[in-house]
C-alpha cells in the first residue's frame, strides 16, 4: 500500500474559432495505491497495481485573443489507473 501528496500541472493548447487558446492550472494532489505480486515460480510473477489520484483545482489561467483571464471555479480532478504485468524476479 502506498500513499502521498504531490503537485499537478495541467496545460491545454488548442484553437477555438480560429484563435489560439491556452488553459493552465496547478493544484496539490493526493495519491493512494495498492498492489502486489503473485509468484508463479521462483523467478516469474504476476503483478497488479491500482492507484487513485485526487485533486481539486480552484482556478484556471486562460489566455485567449491575446488577453489573460482567471476563471475561479472549483473543479475536482480524479484519475484511476490499473497496471498488470509479468515480472522476472531475481
Amino acid at each position: 500500500m502506498t500513499g502521498g501528496t504531490g503537485f499537478t500541472m495541467y496545460t491545454n493548447n488548442n484553437w477555438a474559432y480560429g484563435n489560439k487558446r491556452k488553459i493552465y492550472e496547478q493544484a496539490v494532489c493526493g495519491r493512494f495505491g495498492l498492489g502486489g505480486i503473485y509468484r508463479l515460480s521462483s523467478h516469474i510473477g504476476l503483478s497488479m497495481d491500482a492507484r487513485f489520484i485526487m485533486s481539486e483545482c480552484s482556478k484556471f489561467d486562460v489566455y485567449y485573443h491575446d488577453q489573460s483571464f482567471v476563471v475561479k471555479q472549483r473543479l475536482p480532478l480524479h484519475q484511476f489507473g490499473i497496471s498488470v504485468g509479468i515480472n522476472d524476479i531475481f
